[in-house]
């Protein structure tokens, strides 16, 4: 009985999230691949109705995904922005072939040293915040595995939890003063904060 009202609150945690990338999606013209997305997300509503969670879970999961891959349709986009579009890719097909043109015409420097490792105490860790539910834990030993660092993208994947799920951890983690939560390239990165660096 636990396991179904937990599967019901991811499900229900995902259709919501799901239904606001939808809408965001359509709010910035990105029409092409939505109808799949829409398709998924009211076939998520109606297995939630009937108590198939699960499925429901799936589907309002796929529907996410759908969404956040939908795109400006071809048809839709103005002509002039297709022509820039166009010679925009020429302009970078050329900087590439001329990048590797002039990078074998010179000697090769010598191979860059590797970002430095951070050796981190997750046992300090551990030890100091008693309270850390299993995904907690899971979540840090992947950061101290990955030099203390991960996107927020990443460790949703990791961690296999619903993305709000995946938000609230983070926060709460952020909370306890064992991360920061920065943005880098568009994207939250997470970092194990350098108290617990091993010196």
């Amino acid at each position: 009985m636990i396991q179904i009202n937990q599967t019901a609150t991811q499900a229900q945690s995902q259709i919501i999230e799901a239904e606001i990338i939808i809408a965001n999606a359509e709010n910035e013209g990105r029409t092409d691949g939505l109808n799949d997305a829409k398709d998924l997300f009211d076939q998520a509503k109606h297995n939630f109705d009937l108590g198939a969670y699960l499925e429901a879970l799936s589907l309002a999961t796929q529907a996410f995904s759908k969404a956040e891959e939908s795109r400006i349709s071809v048809s839709d986009q103005p002509e002039n922005l297709l022509t820039l579009e166009f010679f925009g890719v020429m302009m970078i097909s050329a900087i590439v072939i001329l990048g590797f043109f002039f990078g074998r015409s010179r000697k090769k420097p010598k191979a860059e040293g590797k970002k430095k490792k951070r050796l981190i105490d997750s046992e300090r860790i551990f030890r100091e915040h008693k309270n850390l539910m299993p995904e907690e834990k899971q979540a840090i030993q992947f950061l101290v595995d990955n030099n203390g660092e991960a996107f927020e993208a990443e460790l949703y994947d990791y961690v296999k939890l619903p993305r709000t799920t995946t938000w609230r951890m983070v926060k709460r983690l952020k909370g306890m003063n064992i991360i920061s939560v920065t943005k880098f390239r568009r994207q939250n990165l997470v970092r194990l904060k350098n108290k617990y660096n091993i010196k």
